[in-house]
């Protein structure tokens, strides 16, 4: 068996880490909004499971999480209000 002072530069690895970060609008979901965004968490990870096998080769996705949510209310004068604050 070799020594551990053998082994320092042997079989070295570089291994790393990125985080991906996107926003996504949520529109009209008022009737259910739990039912829309557990719909869009399925659906996201379908289509990062299919893309696992596109990544290149030692690549591997992590955990895939939601990381906050924030679902409020807004009416046509809110709206119109950011645009024209005289309205």
């Amino acid at each position: 068996m070799p020594k551990l002072s053998e082994l320092q530069g042997a079989n070295v690895r570089t291994n790393g880490q990125i985080g991906f970060m996107f926003d996504v609008v949520i529109e009209d979901c008022k009737d259910d909004p739990e039912r829309v965004t557990a719909a869009l968490t399925t659906l996201l990870g379908q289509q990062l499971s299919a893309v696992q096998g596109l990544l290149p080769q030692g690549v591997q996705l992590g955990e895939f999480a939601i990381d906050f949510l924030d679902i409020y209310e807004e009416d046509d004068y809110d709206r119109l209000g950011g645009i024209n604050c005289d309205l």
